[in-house]
């Protein structure tokens, strides 16, 4: 369980220096900078460092350019190299000069695309019309308009239309009616509000042309040729971009670093011509930070540990090794510990992996989730694919020990006979009797993993030096010593039926320990302040009494709520039975009915499962010890 530890570098320099400080330690990528007014006292006089970013501006550019014609730069390793910002500026000016070009001529020829494609679609309306555009509106007395009728309002525009108007039907679909309407010169504006009354909306169509084939073919025949230019200019585009990607990448890089390494200067303060400097470093990173510095010339600087001023809140960078590093991920969905609290990965790992592989145990689902998982970890080297993968190997073991593979309960049964002289598989899941010895060993398995929850909390307020809390709290000793007495008392009076408990352990370890906790936060004043404090006695006895009864109520719960382990295991062996049956109602479809069956519970119950077992270690185990609310460690350049 690591964290790694910090220390806090200082730096004091004169403020000539500051520039190159700053491309140095982000260059390093181990110095999360913090603002040295909140860490140093004495620092009235100071003032924050006023920086401008000259390369800021280049870079905008650069990524608007980018966007603009819809590429990207690929990735490659910052080396140091920047150019002289003025000749970067002549070269991205040309630069952008140029894509601006390429960018308006495509959006002009995509309007042009766009309009034409929506004439074409006007046109195919009224492809019935023999006569031309130019006898249609050449006629010196009658004047005609092109336009579409809602449907809803169509059928009754008989009524509306008056003496003088004429409407030509040529099509329909389920939202319009495409008309021509001819109305004589004497009848224009009648023509208009009568038109108004029926929502008509005006189709332009060209004033002088031929028939409408006519233009359809002209308008196909435009189209082609746009699209051709388009495509004309996006490969001179692309050819433009590849001949510069090399240099761009390489510039890009390079100018998106220097803008990282300005945030630490800008939480720098200056006194005069000096300024002073201040950032968490890992422990282990320290040498090799100083021996940087120290190449500059005129800076001094000082190391504290985190752990001697851990009330400034040192950043949080978790160390887990390469097993364990994917469920970091449900502990920062979580939070990340506070600086100096335990980190929960390894616990939250190794029993989020022994409680997914009892609730679905089954060797070979449990191989094809693993393997699934090892493929998109090693495409996107995501966490919740290295969890599957590894959670995929538990399923497997646990499916070894209850005897299923792919649903298929007496497959490896000649094994178990020749390795281990069994007649059969170890466990009988749907046995009567197991089934209650699966409830109840559920029930211990979930006491035991809160009982190493709450030393785990023990653990963590001591070593954060909260002793009273480590004593009377509902997680701390009190609780676990009445937890630990309820459940011995259960399995003494109940299973063992050994001896009768008399009253002493009735009043020192269930009466003794309920009293502490229930006067935790008197006794808590008392101890730290070594003087008794007035008290509202009737608010606080009311108020505590319901939150000890609440905690008692919650150990109940918990402790019951891990009855689901038990519950999952029977859900998957009766899923499997239902798919077997099926199978065998199917006749000649067994074999796709077993492989699509297996394919779908191995979906469903990877999701169930994980889930459930996500809600036991947040609800009922770890959140038991971990409070989160740390900041993460985020060093300038990475």
């Amino acid at each position: 369980m690591s964290v790694a530890r910090m220390n806090l570098v200082g730096i004091i320099g004169p403020m000539n220096k500051l520039e190159e400080l700053s491309k140095s330690i982000g260059m390093s990528g181990v110095f999360h900078p913090v603002d040295v007014r909140k860490i140093y006292k004495n620092t009235e006089n100071f003032v924050r460092v006023s920086t401008s970013d000259p390369y800021r501006e280049v870079f905008n550019i650069f990524d608007n350019c980018a966007k603009k014609v819809k590429k990207t730069f690929y990735s490659v390793e910052t080396t140091g190299f920047v150019p002289d910002i003025y000749q970067l500026k002549i070269y991205v000016r040309n630069f952008e000069d140029k894509i601006n070009k390429f960018y308006e001529k495509i959006e002009k020829l995509t309007l042009e695309l766009k309009n034409c494609k929506e004439k074409l679609a006007d046109l195919s309306h009224f492809t019935s019309l023999e006569t031309s555009f130019n006898q249609v509106f050449s006629c010196k007395y009658v004047g005609a308009i092109f336009g579409k009728i809602p449907r809803e309002t169509y059928e009754a525009s008989s009524e509306l239309f008056g003496d003088g108007l004429l409407i030509k039907t040529f099509s329909c679909d389920n939202t319009y009616f495409y008309v021509l309407v001819f109305f004589t010169n004497n009848t224009t504006e009648v023509a208009l509000i009568y038109l108004n009354k029926v929502n008509f909306k005006t189709i332009n169509m060209p004033m002088y042309g031929g028939t409408v084939k006519e233009e359809i073919d002209k308008t196909l025949e435009q189209i082609e040729k746009i699209k051709k230019e388009i495509d004309l200019c996006k490969e001179k585009t692309d050819k433009f971009w590849s001949d510069q990607q090399k240099y761009l990448a390489k510039i890009f890089a390079e100018l998106g670093a220097m803008k990282d390494y300005q945030r630490a200067k800008t939480l720098a303060a200056r006194y005069k011509d000096k300024f002073i400097l201040a950032g968490w470093v890992p422990q282990n990173c320290i040498p090799r930070f100083t021996e940087r510095i120290k190449k500059i010339k005129g800076l001094r600087f000082s190391v504290e540990t985190g752990d001697e001023i851990i009330e400034f809140g040192p950043p949080v960078k978790l160390e887990n090794k390469k097993f364990f590093k994917p469920f970091e991920f449900f502990v920062t969905t979580y939070g990340l510990p506070v600086y100096g609290e335990t980190d929960p990965t390894v616990f939250v790992a190794l029993t989020y992996l022994f409680l997914f592989g009892i609730m679905f145990a089954d060797v070979g689902q449990g191989v094809v989730i693993s393997l699934a998982g090892f493929t998109f970890w090693w495409l996107k080297k995501s966490s919740l694919a290295g969890i599957l993968a590894i959670c995929g190997i538990s399923s497997a073991f646990f499916g070894f020990v209850f005897g299923s593979v792919f649903g298929f309960e007496e497959l490896l049964n000649p094994l178990y006979m020749k390795l281990f002289g069994l007649p059969g598989r170890p466990i009988e899941l749907m046995e009567p009797h197991t089934t209650m010895i699966a409830i109840y060993s559920a029930i211990g398995l979930g006491s035991l993993l809160l009982i190493v929850a709450m030393v785990f909390n023990v653990y963590s307020l001591v070593k954060k030096n909260e002793t009273t809390r480590a004593l009377f709290s509902p997680n701390g000793v009190c609780g676990l010593i009445f937890y630990c007495s309820i459940i011995f008392y259960v399995i003494n009076r109940f299973v063992l039926k050994s001896f009768s408990t008399g009253t002493w352990f009735l009043i020192l370890f269930l009466l003794l320990p309920i009293i502490l906790m229930f006067m935790g936060d008197f006794l808590a004043k008392i101890l730290e302040t070594r003087k008794v404090t007035r008290t509202n006695w009737g608010e606080y006895l009311m108020d505590n009494f319901f939150k000890i009864f609440e905690v008692i109520l919650e150990y109940f719960a918990n402790t019951v709520s891990f009855v689901r382990i038990a519950v999952f295991m029977f859900v998957h062996v009766g899923m499997m039975m239902v798919v077997f049956t099926l199978a065998k109602l199917s006749g000649s479809m067994y074999v796709p009915v077993i492989v699509i069956g297996n394919i779908f519970v191995t979906c469903f119950e990877v999701l169930l499962v994980g889930i459930q077992v996500m809600r036991l270690e947040f609800c009922e185990l770890f959140g038991r010890f971990f409070k989160g609310g740390g900041e993460p460690f985020n060093p300038v350049g990475r």
